[in-house]
């Protein structure tokens, strides 16, 4: 009657990691970070580094083979930053093309009430 439909479903990892180092300067921060993705038969690997000036502008690059980022930006307020980023591929195959992305980034604040509770049970002390 019908067909069936197989899905061959394979699992797939995720790490990051990052640092924000202070310079000589305190006015420059740099934060390197490194992500990888694995789907258990191919892997990708991508390194990234951003030097942000008075908490204010920043610039990077990118290194995700064989392809290169660029990126920079400014932070208009606490909340909200803007960006843009080039990115081009070293490949011989050339699937892929230059290409350019804006970023729009708005942070929300989350408040959360805490009222100091009573405890009258010896177990919360």
């Amino acid at each position: 009657m019908g067909s069936a439909v197989v899905y061959n479903v394979k699992p797939h990892f995720y790490a990051t990691a990052g640092y924000k180092f202070r310079l000589q300067n305190p006015s420059f921060e740099l934060s390197p970070s490194v992500f990888i993705t694995s789907e258990t038969t191919a892997s990708r690997f991508k390194a990234n580094a951003i030097v942000t000036y008075n908490k204010k502008l920043w610039g990077g690059v990118t290194l995700s083979l064989p392809e290169f980022n660029f990126m920079g930006g400014v932070a208009l307020s606490n909340d909200i930053n803007l960006g843009i980023s080039y990115g081009f591929s070293a490949s011989k195959l050339g699937m892929r093309g230059n290409y350019l992305e804006i970023l729009i980034n708005y942070s929300f604040e989350v408040v959360k009430d805490k009222t100091p509770q009573k405890y009258k049970s010896i177990r919360y002390l």
